[in-house]
Order: C-alpha cells, then sequence, then structure tokens
C-alpha cells in the first residue's frame, strides 16, 4: 500500500510540474513587466540575464499538462482507493 501512495505521489507531482511551471512563468513575467505569450521569445531581462527563453519554455510547457490531467486523476482516484482500504481493513480487523 506504501508503495503505491509513493508511486501515486510521483505521478501526481510530476503531472502536474508543467501547470505549475505555467504559473510560475506568468508571475515572473508579471513581476519583471516582461512580456510573455506562446507565440514567440521576448526578451525579459532580470538581474541583467535575458530569461526570456527560459520564460517561454516554461510557458510553453502548460501545454503538456493537458496530458498529464488524466494520469493525475487516475493516480488521484488510486490513492483515495487505497485510503479507503487501508481504513476499512483497521476498521474491521479482528483482534487478535
Amino acid at each position: 500500500m506504501k508503495l503505491i501512495r509513493w508511486i501515486c505521489a510521483l505521478v501526481i507531482v510530476v503531472g502536474l510540474a508543467p501547470l505549475v511551471a505555467t504559473l510560475a512563468s506568468t508571475e515572473i513575467a508579471s513581476l519583471a513587466h516582461c512580456e510573455l505569450d506562446e507565440g514567440s521569445v521576448h526578451a525579459c531581462i532580470i538581474g541583467g540575464h535575458d530569461v526570456g527563453n527560459a520564460l517561454y519554455m516554461m510557458f510553453v510547457s502548460g501545454w503538456y499538462g493537458i496530458f498529464a490531467l488524466p494520469y493525475v486523476a487516475g493516480a488521484v482516484a488510486i490513492w483515495t482507493l487505497t485510503v479507503i482500504v487501508g481504513w476499512l481493513r483497521r476498521r474491521f480487523a479482528r483482534p487478535e
């Protein structure tokens, strides 16, 4: 049961990473007053370095989230089932 929960947690973290990256890139670009869109890379100078390409890649990675969300939903469902089964086993365990 514990292994299943760890695998589900890994799937959830990896599956949500593109969406988190998209939100982070949007917030960074907003704070730096930079233009950010999926059409092209725009220059964004932060601390003397152009991070426009990195922000663009983070922003566009959100599209991978579309493919990852079904896996995340499945992992959440499996995790929920393992928690329920574990609870039922403890609840109805025979005292020895």
